[in-house]
C-alpha cells in the first residue's frame, strides 16, 4: 500500500486546500514517511460528484516530505505554496493546465530527481535555497516558463542528466559538479547560457544514447554559451544557432565538436588538446578564434560556409605545444 495524501469534499465543489498550524502539524508528522501525492483520482473526463479538484496548495509549515512530493493533473490548480519545505526526495510537478506559481523558496535538498512537466501557464520557477539535488533533472515543455533559478551553490554530485525543453526562458546561469548530460532543446528565446558544469561523463548505469553529451539546440539565433569551469566531456558537444561560446578550461572532448549555422564573434577554448573524432564549425565568423593547438585530433573537418566579405574569420591563434609536430606525423602517416 502506497501512503498518499490527497484532498476530497462532500459537495464537488472546488476547493482550496490550506493547512492550519495545527492541521500543518499533524500532516507533517504523516508526510514525513510517506509520499506526498496529488493525482487525478478517477479514470474518466467527469470526477464523481463527492470529489473535489484542488485549486490551491498551501501548506505552510510543512519542512519536510520523506519520500515523493507528486503534484499531477489538477487542471484547476493555480498555486502551490510551501515556502518552508526544505526536502523532499523527489519532486514532481506535472500536468496541470493553470498552474501558475510555485513557491519553495527554502526548499535545499532533493534526494532524488526533478520534474517539472506540462504546465503550461507556469511562468517564473525559482529554487533559491537549493544547494543538492542527487537525481536527473527536467524541465520539459512549460511554454511560458519566462524564469527559471538555482542557488549559485546548487552541486550535482552524482552523474545525471539535466534537460532543459520548451520554454521561453531568455538566460540560465546555474548547475555546478558533474553530469552524465546536458540537454537544451527548443528554448526559442534563449540567448544566454551559462553553466558551472565541470565534467560531463557516461552514465555507467545506463547506456542511455544522450549520456556524454552537450546539447544546446533550437535556441535563439546568436545565443552566447559560456562554459567557464568545464573540463572534460566524454561524448559530443553540439551546439546550434551560437554566436559566443567560451570553454576556457575545456581540455578534452572523447566525441566530436560540432557547431551548426554559427555566426561567431568569438570562440575561445584556449586549453582544448584533443578532439576524439570530429570538428564541424559550419557558419559565419565575424572577428576571432582561439584554439590550442590539438595534441589528438583524430579527423577535422572545419567548414566556413556562408561568409561574405563583411563575416569572415579575421584571425586564428594557435598556443604552441611541444608534441604537436610528432602528433601531426603521426597522424599523416609520416
Amino acid at each position: 500500500m502506497m501512503p498518499a495524501l490527497f484532498w476530497c469534499a462532500e459537495n464537488g465543489t472546488s476547493a482550496s486546500l490550506h493547512f492550519s498550524l495545527a492541521e500543518a502539524l499533524r500532516h507533517i508528522l504523516v508526510i514525513c514517511f510517506c509520499n506526498c501525492f496529488f493525482s487525478d483520482i478517477y479514470q474518466d473526463q467527469t470526477p464523481p460528484h463527492r470529489y473535489s479538484l484542488i485549486t490551491h496548495f498551501n501548506a505552510s509549515k510543512l519542512v519536510a516530505v520523506e519520500k515523493d512530493f507528486d503534484v499531477q493533473n489538477q487542471p484547476i490548480l493555480s498555486a502551490i505554496d510551501v515556502p518552508r519545505l526544505e526536502i523532499v526526495r523527489n519532486l514532481t510537478i506535472e500536468n496541470n493546465a493553470i498552474l501558475d506559481r510555485v513557491q519553495t523558496t527554502s526548499l535545499y535538498a532533493i534526494a532524488g530527481s526533478l520534474k517539472i512537466i506540462n504546465n503550461h501557464q507556469l511562468t517564473n520557477l525559482s529554487f533559491p535555497a537549493i544547494s543538492a539535488i542527487n537525481g536527473p533533472i527536467d524541465v520539459i515543455n512549460n511554454p511560458s516558463l519566462q524564469y527559471l533559478s538555482f542557488d549559485d551553490s546548487l552541486n550535482l554530485v552524482e552523474a545525471q542528466h539535466v534537460n532543459i525543453h520548451k520554454t521561453s526562458i531568455r538566460s540560465f546561469n546555474g548547475l555546478r559538479g558533474k553530469i552524465s548530460s546536458l540537454g537544451i532543446f527548443d528554448n526559442p528565446k534563449l540567448g544566454r547560457f551559462i553553466s558551472h558544469v565541470c565534467k560531463v561523463v557516461e552514465n555507467l548505469k545506463s547506456h542511455h544514447p544522450s549520456y556524454g553529451h552537450i546539447s544546446i539546440l533550437g535556441s535563439s539565433n546568436q545565443i552566447s554559451v559560456s562554459f567557464p569551469s568545464l573540463e572534460t566531456v566524454e561524448g559530443n558537444i553540439h551546439i546550434a544557432n551560437c554566436a559566443r561560446f567560451d570553454a576556457t578550461y575545456l581540455t578534452k572532448i572523447d566525441g566530436s565538436l560540432d557547431f551548426y549555422n554559427a555566426s561567431f564573434t568569438k570562440l575561445e577554448m584556449g586549453e582544448l588538446r584533443s578532439i576524439g573524432k570530429n570538428l564541424v564549425i559550419n557558419g559565419a565568423f565575424t572577428n576571432s578564434m582561439l584554439v590550442q593547438s590539438f595534441l589528438t585530433l583524430h579527423t577535422l573537418a572545419i567548414l566556413f560556409l556562408n561568409n561574405t566579405t563583411n563575416q569572415r574569420l579575421t584571425t586564428i591563434q594557435q598556443r604552441p605545444v611541444s608534441k604537436a609536430k610528432d602528433n601531426r606525423r603521426r597522424l599523416l602517416g609520416r
